[in-house]
């Protein structure tokens, strides 16, 4: 079923993420990674994410796969989108960047190329 499939990856990806952001913090924690550039870290931590994930249901969708992978960004968006919201941090000053950077490099990811045999 594509929902339980979109719903696995999805949560794959947001582990991804946040494991990415866990680095982040730390880098900016420790002073290696400049406080004003954390949102950068945040957005590519985020990309990478959803690229994988996007990757990963599109190589394990019957068909359909892209538009499976594009519902993986999405619901990792929301994922985001409500843990931002419970932890209090203010996700609508840069709303317009998170969008994009979790649904365009899952469709990324969901592109496969196509080959043929004979």
């Amino acid at each position: 079923m594509p929902v339980r499939l979109i719903a696995k990856c999805a949560l794959f990806a947001l582990l991804v993420s946040l494991v990415l952001l866990a680095l982040a913090a730390f880098l900016v924690t420790g002073g290696m990674l400049p406080p004003e550039k954390a949102i950068g870290a945040v957005l590519i931590a985020e990309a990478v994410g959803a690229f994988v994930g996007g990757r990963v249901a599109s190589r394990s969708s019957a068909e359909r796969k892209l538009f499976t992978a594009a519902m993986t960004g999405l619901c990792l968006f929301l994922a985001l989108l409500i843990l931002g919201l419970l932890f209090s941090f203010p996700p609508a000053r840069h709303l317009l960047f998170v969008f994009p950077a979790a649904v365009v490099p899952s469709l990324l990811g969901g592109l496969q190329k196509v080959s043929t045999r004979r």
